[in-house]
């Protein structure tokens, strides 16, 4: 496979782990309206579409759009003071990327997670001017997996979309990257089984971050 010219990344579940405090925010709303609260493990299929849908996913069916409208208030004020109390970068991904972008790589982000999320998390828990651009949901564009996005940034780096990869760890970021027209790389250490991601036929599986390294670095 030929070394990529750029990298896309997914933030929730690739570069950071980040379910514990979207989990915990997600039940303080809920349990601040007096409904059922979820297990972390149903968290893992609940995020990765928008924060939009996270509601939608976590109410009663037979909640309506003013109870919607409430929970997703609800959600974003017990998340400001709580997004950074769990998050962690993932073991490895910090050194993976350091060395990526000391090989002269470049790398984005494009996240489903609001746009002043995704640009605090990035300054907060990944090396300084790693990554460029930086995209978050933004009313203006369409979320993944709507290729939209990811081309934008193709154009942005001055690259063919078939010379980059997209790197995440749910089925929205593989099929972005393939309707992008890009190469996919599917990771197993964020929210999503193994067999869900295999069952995706992305290009490449990875286990751990440096396993990404010997795909996109020229041979020395």
């Amino acid at each position: 496979m030929t070394v990529p010219a750029a990298l896309i990344f997914d933030l929730d579940g690739t570069l950071l782990d980040t379910l514990q405090d979207i989990a915990e925010s997600a039940n303080s709303a809920l349990d601040h309206l007096g409904l059922p609260t979820h297990s972390m493990a149903s968290y893992r299929h609940f995020v990765g579409d928008g924060v939009h849908l996270l509601i939608r996913r976590i109410l009663p069916e037979t909640a309506d759009d003013h109870i919607q409208q409430r929970c997703l208030e609800l959600f974003f004020s017990f998340y400001k003071e709580g997004w950074q109390r769990h998050c962690r970068p993932y073991p490895g991904i910090v050194e993976t990327i350091g060395r990526l972008h000391q090989a002269g790589l470049k790398m984005a982000i494009l996240s489903n997670k609001p746009q002043p999320f995704t640009l605090r998390f990035a300054e907060k828990f990944l090396p300084v001017d790693t990554f460029f651009p930086v995209y978050g949901q933004r009313p203006e564009v369409a979320r993944k997996p709507d290729p939209a996005a990811a081309l934008t940034i193709a154009a942005e780096l001055g690259e063919k979309p078939g010379n980059m990869f997209f790197i995440g760890d749910t089925p929205i970021d593989i099929e972005t990257g393939k309707r992008a027209g890009m190469k996919t790389v599917a990771v197993t250490w964020g929210f999503r089984p193994l067999e869900e991601l295999a069952s995706l036929s992305p290009d490449i599986l990875i286990n751990h971050p440096r396993e990404l390294e010997p795909h996109v670095l020229c041979p020395s």
